[in-house]
């Protein structure tokens, strides 16, 4: 677990590599599947969430959005709840609409890559209603 210090001043510490660290190269990290964990080094309180959640806005804010308006709102409307099922049912939509013409092992393969990413959103939604 890679641990990323907060300072006061609002900037990030890498502790693995001893230096500052972006937003954009904490999605770097989570891109390259590093498990991570950010922390006020103040309090010693868990951010990551808050963390991550910036790094979707900012995302959102560059034309990078993840979510179609409608899931979000969706979302926020019905709450966590709702949310967790709304990731059950994409993923099993997912899983349906991959192409009949990948191989059983392809698509297994593809089918992983898609839980692991679900499975990363779903804990950031449970670690939001703490």
């Amino acid at each position: 677990m890679r641990l990323i210090k907060r300072y006061k001043n609002r900037k990030l510490y890498d502790t693995e590599e001893r230096c500052y660290i972006s937003h954009y190269e904490i999605a770097d990290l989570i891109r390259e599947n590093i498990d991570l964990k950010v922390v006020d080094k103040a309090t010693g309180e868990d951010i990551t969430n808050y963390i991550l959640t910036q790094i979707v806005l900012e995302q959102s804010k560059a034309g990078q959005g993840l979510f179609p308006t409608e899931s979000l709102v969706d979302i926020i409307r019905w709450g966590s709840q709702t949310a967790h099922e709304y990731f059950n049912a994409v993923r099993q939509k997912m899983i349906g609409l991959l192409p009949p013409f990948i191989g059983a092992e392809e698509k297994q393969d593809e089918m992983n890559e898609l839980k692991q990413r679900l499975e990363k959103l779903e804990k950031m939604i449970k670690k939001m209603e703490k």
